[in-house]
């Protein structure tokens, strides 16, 4: 049996190891936290590979980087125009979170990267039937979205009432500026701003740039349906409508 004085001496070295151990939980966490802030530098910076080897210095595979991952993605995705690498990212944010909102966001990042990808291997001559069958799937329901719209739009201007008749006119681009069609051509947009396709340009990074939201791809695929054929396909040179 320990003597009073034996029991007080384990009793210290318990709660000075218990010490150590805290200082140095709180030392690794501050240096993570020093390294991420330099990542988020050198990425503010431009400096995309100096960012890259940081972020990727604190992955550890557990649930807490799973943050690190999406700012790897978008990274990839957005600046580097490396839609691999960037779909690798998203589908570990995709394992590793449990934010259900930042999940749902990600997973349309996932569906447009896909839908990229199988444009390129389409336009490189190289594409497996499922790739096509989907590619095609894809078109299609663009497509019968853009003829439901076009359908709505044709009935609003079927419909000018007298009292509206004086507010028929037509914007340069040919749609209307009556308030009671306006729904319905919001539907598409009102098609006030262009955009020339630059080198490196996809629709998710014009997205990203005219609305904040990449998301929003969509609607400018919508709005030129025309000019891509139902594709993500861009060509520099391009005039592309920007719906506002």
């Amino acid at each position: 049996m320990l003597s009073p004085r034996a029991f007080a001496s384990l009793l210290s070295c318990a709660a000075l190891a218990l010490l150590l151990s805290s200082c140095d939980q709180f030392s690794l966490s501050a240096a993570k936290t020093k390294v991420e802030e330099q990542a988020r530098d050198a990425q503010a910076a431009g400096d995309f590979p100096r960012a890259i080897r940081l972020y990727e210095s604190l992955l550890d595979g557990t649930a807490k980087t799973a943050k690190i991952h999406y700012s790897l993605a978008l990274i990839y995705d957005d600046k580097l125009k490396d839609p691999v690498s960037a779909l690798h990212h998203f589908r570990r944010f995709l394992a590793m979170s449990d934010d259900d909102r930042s999940k749902k966001e990600v997973a349309t990042f996932i569906q447009r990267i896909q839908l990229e990808l199988a444009a390129g291997t389409a336009d490189s001559g190289i594409m497996t039937k499922r790739e096509a069958a989907r590619l095609k799937n894809e078109n299609l329901k663009l497509q019968e979205k853009l003829v439901l719209v076009q359908a709505d739009l044709v009935e609003a201007r079927k419909r000018p009432s007298a009292k509206d008749a004086a507010k028929a006119a037509r914007d340069s681009k040919g749609f209307s500026t009556n308030p009671a069609t306006a729904t319905a051509e919001r539907a598409i947009g009102p098609e006030t701003r262009t955009y020339t396709v630059q080198k490196g340009d996809t629709l998710a990074s014009i997205a990203r740039k005219y609305y904040k939201n990449p998301n929003r791809y969509k609607d400018i695929a919508d709005a030129n349906q025309n000019l891509l054929n139902g594709t993500v396909n861009l060509k520099i040179g391009q005039v592309l409508i920007i719906p506002k």
